[in-house]
């Protein structure tokens, strides 16, 4: 009777250890599935955490009046987001939206659908699985119907991705090609990116699309970075394009010259926060635009919300509100006391310029000759200041 007290009891150190085993296998299994992702987010540093709350962008819904929807054969609105990009294309009726802007601007998405009358979304594009661009789209999902989600085929390091799959989950998802053709009413939109699977971190799988109404085109490419535009440039695809919005914020990371030169775009628009961190737009994309020959340039962070409509000819451009035209090829908040040049085709060149409306001279925005602030003109480009009749500077040589 005690020998077989003494083996029950010895069996269940044996299952307790065997128990103890398997957990700690398990752990390790899964430990090991996730290596991929955990050297992902070694190498890009930290991401957000998943505790997005709803409740508010749904209540600001709610209490929005709703609009009647306008079927406008192609109009391309821009919105205010803040430090964020959200762009919503309408024709006849049908709507793609293309990003949707961040947590602190999800209501505010959301509201505008509402009281613009827009309550089915036919293709809800994801360009990227940052927050700054996902967000917003979360809200939309419950409050508006979407048909179709477009987003990239990567697996992502961030936070925000694991909760894009949870919301994503029972919606029909569709996986990019280069060439790829979709339509919105009469617009029809082209992939142009992500042209391979392989890039360097997750700005690099932006999406991106050519949209064409009758002769005016508009390209849209969420953060593309330099590297997918020298893969788009090497796949030969058709990137002209009559208006841009800029990629990445205007980071100097996007919009590579060589890709600018491709798409020859007269009118371009920037999504930036006011006074944002990442001092967006940059001074190097900003000559870089000038240089490319952009003609007319917005920005959210002094125009508001951007509107253009086109008869399939011709577009007009609407504002949310005016803004200081001196200001317009300024780059952002700490880059304007910068006074170091950027060089391009060894020509040195400063982001502005600013005249003496007195003496007609015009000076390096660090000279020591600046004159009073009242007596100042900022201006863009050197050529701009001696088409006006200005002469340089015999101090800063400008």
């Amino acid at each position: 009777m005690k020998s077989i007290k003494f083996i029950i009891h010895k069996l269940s150190y044996v299952l307790i250890f065997l128990t103890l085993l398997s957990v700690i296998v398990f752990y390790m299994t899964s430990i090991n599935k996730d290596t991929k992702i955990q050297e992902k987010i070694a190498a890009q540093g930290p991401e957000d955490t998943v505790d997005f709350d709803l409740s508010e962008t749904i209540a600001k819904f709610n209490a929005v009046s709703e609009g009647e929807q306008d079927n406008h054969p192609c109009r391309i609105s821009i919105l205010d987001v803040g430090q964020a990009s959200c762009t919503v294309v309408e024709s006849n009726g049908e709507v793609l939206v293309f990003d949707g802007g961040d947590r602190e601007t999800a209501s505010k998405v959301a509201a505008y659908f509402k009281s613009h009358g827009i309550r089915h979304i036919k293709y809800m594009v994801a360009s990227h699985y940052h927050a700054d661009h996902i967000y917003g789209l979360f809200g939309l999902i419950k409050t508006v119907d979407v048909e179709h989600i477009i987003c990239p085929d990567y697996v992502s390091a961030s936070d925000c991705y694991t909760e894009f799959l949870e919301y994503t989950k029972g919606y029909d998802i569709i996986h990019p090609y280069p060439g790829q053709s979709i339509q919105i009413g009469d617009i029809q939109a082209s992939v142009i990116s992500p042209v391979t699977d392989e890039y360097s971190d997750d700005n690099g799988y932006s999406v991106g699309m050519l949209f064409k109404y009758g002769d005016f085109t508009f390209l849209i490419d969420g953060d593309a970075t330099e590297e997918t535009e020298r893969d788009m440039l090497e796949e030969n695809m058709e990137l002209d394009a009559d208006l841009l919005v800029v990629p990445h914020h205007g980071s100097k990371n996007s919009s590579s010259k060589e890709w600018l030169k491709a798409v020859i775009p007269d009118t371009c628009v920037i999504s930036v926060g006011k006074n944002n961190p990442y001092f967006h737009p940059h001074e190097e994309t900003l000559q870089r635009l000038k240089r490319a020959g952009v003609k007319y340039l917005y920005r959210t962070d002094l125009h508001g919300t951007v509107v253009i409509t086109s008869d399939g000819i011709n577009y007009t451009i609407q504002t949310e509100k005016s803004c200081d035209e001196n200001a317009l090829w300024r780059a952002g908040l700490g880059e304007i006391g910068n006074d170091t040049m950027w060089s391009d085709e060894n020509v040195e060149i400063e982001s502005y310029y600013i005249g003496n409306i007195i003496s007609k001279r015009f000076h390096r925005p660090g000279c020591e000759q600046l004159p009073a602030e009242k007596n100042q003109e900022i201006i863009g480009l050197r050529e701009d200041a001696l088409a006006a009749g200005y002469i340089p500077c015999g101090t800063c040589n400008p």
